[in-house]
């Protein structure tokens, strides 16, 4: 596993899970919201997405259902 997306609309969180896991390894992009998030994950391949729940548009459940 080397490739991460995180979908997160606060920065300061984003910020902080993207510096851990950079330093651990992993190579990390960030999207601001489901949306984005979404176009990301359709576009690229990732071994593992980490979203929060409660965001603007389309929540983290929306996200994982589509």
């Amino acid at each position: 596993m080397k490739r991460i997306l995180v979908i997160e609309d606060s920065q300061t969180q984003a910020l902080k899970i993207q510096f851990i896991l950079e330093e651990a390894g992993f190579e990390i992009e960030v999207a601001t919201n489901g949306t984005q998030g979404l176009a990301l994950f359709a576009m690229k391949h990732y071994d593992l997405v980490i979203s929060d729940i409660i965001m603007p548009k389309i929540s983290g459940y929306e996200v994982c259902s589509q």
